[in-house]
């Protein structure tokens, strides 16, 4: 039987699929802790441990983190006696956390114009990574800087996705990137809600725009003082404030009611104003009103079970984009298990996706930090 892996390298969890790939049958699915959270909680923190350390350093640790778990999902699989042999390994992740892997310096990110030693655009498709005992290892492109392999895999599944709901539902992978965006519904919203939340407009014509915000990791439930994440904070802030217990600045009238201290409200503001000034100076730079977006990708596991109602009274979305929300689950990973079973067709669409796809930068946005400081309010808009 051969094997392969598809891995999705967050900067807070790491998920991976195992495939017979002989089938085309997923085997299992795990989610894990990313070992290097020990060195920041974020890939800046992470950046400046490497430049005072070293990048190898890193490389290590997350590679034995991948093998190890590698051979703990083969052996749950029931496949121990047989020792199948991994034949790839797909991995996607934000530009940062693919240049730790691939053990790539990571001093162009530590101050603009942001230079990564690589986009892994041309280098393709094989890495030498023999410490992950994996026989071809493949790194999909990269946009930019903060714009990376994964948002490309997540676009990638959103397109997989709209040519579905039209005519390829039950298409081979590789006859699943022929049709044309405009028949699909398009302009579309992919947005990403993590700590780097990262997001992409499809365009009626096809072309594309993207951009990337640092949304830390609070809607991921990292420094905060509850075991909540995704969904499941959005729906306490809206509650919070359906109870009068919170006002729309974020200030808490009565702390000993609720379930989110002072501390969290603060640390969630700069989560949403940032996600939100983000998809509205997006859709303003390319003149596309937010009543004219037909479908919103939300992916990741922030958008399982999201309520929203609650996302539209917190303010997190422009309304009329929440209306039109689609939950489309881990995308990026789904987008490397693509990229898994199709090589050479979907290989090829992500680098077009990467290659043609503009980039807003937030920071030289007056537009960004004008709507930053007016969404970390919880107003509907």
């Amino acid at each position: 039987m051969r094997c392969g892996f598809a891995v999705d390298i967050g900067t807070t969890n790491i998920e991976i699929a195992l495939w017979n790939l002989d089938a085309e049958e997923m085997l299992c699915k795990r989610t894990f802790r990313n070992c290097l959270y020990v060195r920041g909680a974020d890939v800046l923190s992470r950046i400046l441990y490497a430049h005072y350390r070293s990048v190898e350093e890193l490389q290590e640790k997350l590679a034995l983190q991948l093998r190890d778990s590698f051979k703990s999902m083969i052996e749950s699989a029931g496949l121990e006696s047989s020792v199948p042999a991994v034949e790839t390994a797909v991995l996607t992740g934000n530009t940062v956390m693919l240049h730790f892997i691939c053990g790539l310096p990571v001093t162009g990110f530590e101050k603009a114009p942001f230079r990564p030693a690589s986009l892994f655009r041309e280098e393709g498709p094989a890495w030498p990574l023999p410490s992950l005992n994996a026989g071809e290892i493949i790194i999909p492109p990269c946009i930019g800087a903060f714009l990376g392999g994964d948002i490309v895999c997540a676009g990638l599944w959103a397109e997989k996705l709209s040519l579905s709901e039209k005519t390829c539902e039950n298409s081979k992978p590789e006859t699943l990137f022929s049709g044309k965006l405009s028949s699909l519904g398009a302009p579309y919203l992919v947005i990403d809600i993590g700590t780097n939340t990262e997001i992409m407009l499809v365009k009626s014509d096809g072309s594309r725009a993207a951009c990337s915000a640092a949304a830390g990791p609070a809607f991921e439930g990292g420094g905060l003082s509850v075991g909540m994440k995704g969904a499941a904070l959005v729906s306490a802030l809206a509650a919070l404030l359906d109870e009068g217990i919170m006002d729309e600045t974020g200030y808490i009238e009565k702390s000993e009611a609720s379930c989110l201290s002072q501390q969290d409200i603060r640390q969630l503001q700069l989560a949403k104003g940032a996600t939100a000034a983000a998809v509205e100076a997006l859709l303003e730079s390319e003149a596309i009103a937010a009543k004219d977006i037909k479908k919103s990708f939300i992916c990741g596991n922030f958008g399982n079970a999201l309520d929203i109602e609650a996302v539209k009274k917190t303010g997190l979305l422009p309304a009329a984009v929440a209306d039109k929300a689609f939950y489309a689950g881990n995308a990026a990973l789904a987008g490397a298990e693509l990229l898994l079973l199709s090589k050479t067709a979907a290989l090829g669409e992500s680098r077009r996706i990467a290659s043609s796809t503009s980039i807003l930068q937030l920071a030289d946005s007056a537009f960004f930090a004008e709507k930053y400081i007016e969404r970390m309010n919880f107003i509907p808009f």
